[in-house]
């Protein structure tokens, strides 16, 4: 079940010792940014960029993890534009940040405004429960025209939907404060495969 905006707003003024609690922080204009099923989400601050003649290829099913040289990070101030150019994919984050409790999920999606010019924010858009940190937005232009994005526009949205009880405590070592490219790690199904093609 959707989350829709009389829930919400109870969710996140509950005490902040309750594990029932949402938080989206800062929440620079919470009748503006809390709708009817969603809360809207504005566009940091910190940008990754990717040298694209110094990136061979990305493997599925190797470890493998992207040569600092080959990023190139931006830092706009909370105002200023970020342009995207058509074809041209990019991280940021959100400026809230966000922690769900056990029995809430959520997705991120792109607001109208935005994919109408052919703006995708997400593409991995699933938040599980017991998440928190800054989300990380990838941002990928599919338009004819650049997107100039400024920093601090509402640019996304987030719906929370019930989700089953599930660990209160959150299982991170550590939590997201920026845009990041993680190492794309072997999950563990190639070599399951190679083994069982290797037995026959």
């Amino acid at each position: 079940m959707i989350l829709t905006r009389r829930t919400i707003i109870s969710r996140l003024r509950v005490d902040h010792t309750d594990p029932k609690q949402v938080v989206v922080t800062p929440l620079l204009d919470p009748n503006g940014q809390i709708g009817e099923g969603s809360i809207d989400l504005r566009l940091g601050t910190r940008f990754i960029l990717f040298k694209q003649a110094e990136v061979s290829g990305v493997e599925s099913g190797a470890a493998f993890r992207m040569p600092q040289t080959s990023l190139e990070h931006v830092w706009k101030d909370f105002g200023e534009h970020f342009v995207l150019h058509p074809g041209q994919f990019a991280l940021s984050d959100t400026l809230e940040f966000i922690a769900l409790p056990g029995d809430v999920a959520g997705y991120v999606t792109s607001r109208s405004r935005f994919g109408r010019a052919g703006l995708v924010i997400a593409t991995a858009i699933y938040v599980h429960p017991t998440w928190r940190g800054f989300l990380t937005l990838e941002l990928q232009n599919y338009g004819s025209i650049p997107v100039s994005l400024e920093c601090g526009s509402r640019i996304a949205q987030l719906i929370l939907h019930e989700a089953t009880e599930t660990e209160p405590v959150p299982r991170f070592a550590c939590i997201p404060t920026g845009p990041s490219f993680p190492a794309l790690r072997d999950s563990g199904d190639c070599d399951y495969l190679k083994s069982f093609r290797d037995a026959r």
